[in-house]
């Protein structure tokens, strides 16, 4: 984050004050979803921001996986299993059909829910978003999962950007 972009935080959130008064620190929320994700249904995970600071996101990265297999890669492309096989045969195959869509309190950060495979980053190449997304301390961020796959699906979401704290 450079100091154009933190000091446009700082003016979208409100928070006043010279960007030399902020301290940035390299932060990820993680959103779980939880429970099983049958085909043809979405599943919804919320984490709050922290009371601490601000948020500001900057890019996205994520990982879906099939919960009988319990095995999931780590913030890799949204994939799924499609080899009965072990491990070392597996065979994958992205989740075309699958959408994602993220909201901010009132706040939807897409005009509609996006395809996971256009969005979804893994840990050496996360999506960067084409703006940051402030998010002021004690919002709640919502993401929803529709499964239009064939399968029965788990996941995760996780938001990279910079915590911001006053020093």
């Amino acid at each position: 984050m450079n100091d154009n972009d933190l000091r446009q935080a700082i003016e979208d959130l409100g928070l006043g004050g010279p960007p030399a008064q902020w301290k940035r620190v390299y932060y990820e929320y993680i959103l779980n979803f939880n429970t099983t994700i049958t085909a043809g249904s979405a599943g919804t995970a919320t984490q709050q921001i922290n009371q601490g600071g601000a948020f500001v996101c900057q890019a996205i990265k994520g990982a879906v996986y099939i919960p009988a297999d319990n095995t999931a890669v780590a913030y890799t492309p949204f994939y799924h299993r499609i080899s009965e096989n072990t491990i070392a045969d597996l065979t994958w195959e992205s989740l075309l059909s699958c959408t994602l869509d993220l909201r901010t309190v009132d706040t939807n950060w897409f005009s509609a829910p996006i395809l996971c495979n256009l969005i979804m980053g893994d840990a050496l190449n996360p999506f960067i978003l084409p703006t940051t997304r402030p998010i002021a301390a004690n919002d709640e961020i919502t993401a929803t999962l529709q499964n239009n796959s064939g399968e029965s699906i788990r996941g995760q979401v996780c938001l990279c950007g910079h915590k911001l704290m006053r020093r």
